[in-house]
């Protein structure tokens, strides 16, 4: 099993970082908002990127997080069957939770049904932060062989700004995600820590990748 869950978590990991990024990369050069600006993640959501009325290339961006998430999916699924005992069976299923509620994200679009994103979208945000918090934990103070001690240095910085995101959604209520009066600032909180969740998430799966592909031994 060892073998099957390295090749795993090489493919699906440097596959989902990969799609997502790209179709990040090429949603967001066309992009003109309400206003007619043009996107930034310093103060634009993510999920606007799938908005099917403001996005040009909403399909290809919601496209890319169903594919995407799913394929987070299996590589938390490779990640999870390196550990073994109960810690195994978190990781895996924490993970592929995570990563189904990330591709039902671009199902639901936010301007086709807001509830649905939002529910799927928290179940993302709060499924990556648990999971990464409790991966961090687990290789620093457990007796594990696994996973070299460093690789929770990696996520630090995702885990950071998931815990600023999710504060600021979960105190400040709906209001939380409105756009600033007066139009948008060059920089937004908000929106830049719901960025950092996505991109250092990516980082932390390209690593893990990375090393399983540089281990000489399965």
């Amino acid at each position: 099993m060892e073998p099957w869950s390295r090749r795993l978590t090489i493919v699906a990991g440097i596959l989902a970082s990969t799609v997502i990024t790209i179709g990040a990369i090429l949603t967001a050069f066309p992009y003109v908002g309400d206003l007619g600006q043009s996107y930034s993640p310093f103060n634009h959501f993510i999920s606007e990127l799938g908005h099917t009325q403001e996005s040009e290339l909403a399909g290809l961006f919601n496209v890319a997080l169903v594919v995407g998430g799913l394929l987070f999916a299996l590589f938390m699924v490779g990640v999870g069957l390196r550990f073994t005992g109960m810690m195994r069976y978190v990781t895996a299923v924490g993970g592929v939770l995570t990563g189904l509620s990330g591709a039902l994200v671009g199902v639901f679009p936010m301007d086709i049904d807001l509830m649905a994103h939002a529910l799927v979208a928290l179940g993302f945000f709060a499924g990556s932060l648990l999971v990464l918090i409790l991966f961090s934990l687990y290789i620093t103070f457990s007796s594990q062989t696994a996973y070299p001690r460093w690789l929770s240095l990696v996520a630090l910085p995702m885990i950071a700004s998931d815990a600023i995101f999710l504060v600021i959604v979960l105190s400040g209520g709906p209001a939380a995600l409105d756009s600033p009066e007066g139009g948008r600032a060059a920089f937004w909180l908000t929106s830049t820590s719901e960025w950092g969740v996505l991109i250092f998430l990516m980082v932390w799966v390209t690593v893990i990748a990375i090393w399983r592909t540089a281990r000489t031994e399965s």
